[in-house]
């Protein structure tokens, strides 16, 4: 019985080491898969986003959209972003920073990105 907890007992003490594969505030989440980000927006509304690579994150000018053609998931969706697709991504990255924001109304009948919020993680 002993040899047959052997393989759990490693699993549950690995499972916190390392670096994060997936990131997630309950309503949108972030996951590393295979030469992609994988975003999961459960909210009822879109979410928009940019991807960037961490070190040219630091450089950067952007500004957060909400009309098209900006990036978005759709309500209760996913979107892959294949690594090209990451700004400024090259192959010895290593991590990875996506923001995310939601439209919010702007009080003169249209809408405006509302609060970013930002996950960072390895690739």
């Amino acid at each position: 019985m002993r040899h047959r907890l052997l393989p759990l007992i490693v699993v549950v003490l690995t499972a916190g080491c390392g670096s994060p594969l997936s990131v997630s505030d309950g309503v949108f989440t972030v996951r590393r898969d295979a030469n992609a980000l994988t975003l999961l927006n459960g909210a009822s509304t879109p979410a928009f986003y940019i991807a960037v690579e961490r070190e040219t994150a630091t450089g950067i000018d952007w500004v957060a959209c909400v009309e098209d053609p900006c990036q978005s998931v759709a309500p209760r969706s996913f979107r892959r972003v294949p690594d090209p697709e990451i700004v400024g991504f090259r192959e010895e990255a290593t991590q990875a920073v996506v923001y995310y924001w939601r439209a919010v109304p702007d009080g003169a009948g249209g809408v405006t990105a509302g609060e970013i919020r930002q996950f960072t993680i390895d690739l």
